[in-house]
């Protein structure tokens, strides 16, 4: 048994990781991936895991700070990726490490994370609706992207359009209906019993009246 208060010194922390690695072989750039929460119970450090609420990231970004992102654990808390600047620096994160420029940041689609880190798809489908563009933009506001270097299909307005028919269905709407306000996706609905998004293709407003749309396809 450790004394009371024995882990609020972060001497005591810091040589109880290190005597694990050390003796585990572990090297620096492997820690993420090696310090889980069941490798440090069965170390005997369950007492150091509860000081840290339970949470190997907050030992290692303790001890190693700014050494380690987020992408490199194994795991994250449970409901990480709801929070908007997690997700924010998660991908400017992965983009700096790997030196991402500018130029290439519209080629970050669906087939490159299938192929260089699947992690990040359940989190663009949760919480983009599938559409990485959208997380980029949302990551990267000092910079300015068109349309086009995603390959996005916009109307007559410059709304964003997920299919040629979509396209078609949303220049009728802004044509025949001049005085509404036609919005695209603009509004997100979160069912809490079954814990699902659902993003309308859209939202018109006309006369005080709202009108939620969805395009089923032919």
């Amino acid at each position: 048994m450790k004394p009371n208060s024995y882990w609020d010194d972060m001497n005591n922390v810091r040589r109880a990781i290190e005597q694990l690695l050390e003796q585990e072989g572990v090297a620096e750039r492997d820690i993420p991936l090696f310090l889980t929460k069941k490798r440090l119970m069965d170390a005997k450090l369950g007492g150091l895991l509860h000081r840290f609420h339970g949470s190997p990231i907050e030992i290692v970004q303790m001890l190693y700070p700014g050494k380690f992102s987020i992408t490199d654990f194994q795991r994250v808390p449970n409901k990480y990726w709801y929070n908007k600047e997690h997700r924010v620096q998660a991908l400017r994160d992965y983009c700096e490490k790997r030196n991402i420029q500018r130029e290439s940041l519209p080629l970050l689609n669906r087939a490159y994370f299938r192929k260089h880190f699947p992690r990040f798809i359940s989190v663009a489908d949760r919480h983009y609706d599938s559409k990485f563009y959208q997380w980029i933009i949302e990551s990267f506001p000092e910079y300015t992207f068109t349309p086009q270097e995603f390959s996005l299909l916009v109307g007559e307005d410059g709304q964003v359009c997920d299919s040629k028919e979509e396209v078609v269905l949303h220049n009728f709407f802004i044509q025949s209906l001049p005085h509404a306000k036609v919005k695209r996706e603009s509004v997100r609905f979160f069912n809490e019993q079954t814990n699902e998004t659902y993003i309308p293709d859209w939202i018109i407003e006309q006369s005080g009246q709202k009108y939620i749309i969805e395009y089923f396809g032919l």
